[in-house]
């Protein structure tokens, strides 16, 4: 009884533990025929624990039949990863990478050659720029996520492997979900650049509200 007992506070705690950690794409709308125009994009984030600090991070997605990543698409989120200032310059310490791979994945590794670490240890990370086919059908797809590291220098084994995470998300040629009022409090808005900003007294300009560009007049 003492071992099962055991056993069973192990397993409870390898649970509780992984729940700290993932990888997974924020749920969005889109529609069919996105072109490179459209300029939209889909938010990744990564979740860790509150007092652990990453310095990598890798996974394979799979993205749903009809939908593409664009040429150049991922983008690293200036929140997570700022610039730093060297001398009189200011540096990007880290960078992003990705390869198409056999299986239809695509494997995406964020990491840093020098002593640095991600900053914050939850929310977007990353900005992901896409396509869809203009027959994709109207429906609900998913986005799955599996493969997921996070390298954590300071944990177990260097930190948690085996990371995956399913993202269900709409496509619809509805255009009233294309409409958007960047005035809601409760909408993620950020530049171009990734940056994120509030939602109250935008400049003129283009920005990405809910994974969708818009132009501010």
């Amino acid at each position: 009884m003492k071992k099962i007992l055991f056993v069973g506070a192990l397993l409870m705690q390898a649970a509780i533990a992984s729940a700290q950690y993932s990888i997974e794409v924020e749920p969005f709308t889109t529609k069919p025929g996105v072109t490179f125009e459209d300029g939209e994009v889909m938010n990744i984030l990564i979740n860790y624990g509150d007092n652990e600090q990453a310095n990598m991070a890798q996974f394979n997605i799979t993205l749903p039949e009809g939908m593409v990543f664009d040429e150049g698409a991922f983008e690293l989120d200036e929140e997570r990863f700022p610039e730093v200032k060297v001398g009189r310059k200011m540096e990007q310490k880290f960078s992003v990478s990705y390869n198409a791979q056999a299986d239809g994945s695509t494997i995406v590794v964020v990491k840093t050659d020098e002593d640095y670490f991600f900053t914050g240890n939850k929310g977007v990370a990353l900005h992901a720029y896409f396509l869809t086919d203009e027959n994709m059908k109207e429906g609900e797809y998913e986005i799955k996520i599996d493969r997921g590291v996070i390298a954590i220098p300071t944990a177990p084994g260097g930190g948690p492997s085996g990371i995956s995470s399913v993202t269900k998300i709409a496509v619809s040629n509805t255009n009233a979900i294309r409409d958007i009022n960047v005035d809601a409090a409760n909408q993620k808005v950020y530049t171009v650049g990734g940056q994120r900003v509030t939602s109250k007294n935008l400049k003129k300009g283009i920005y990405v509200v809910d994974g969708k560009k818009v132009t501010v007049k």
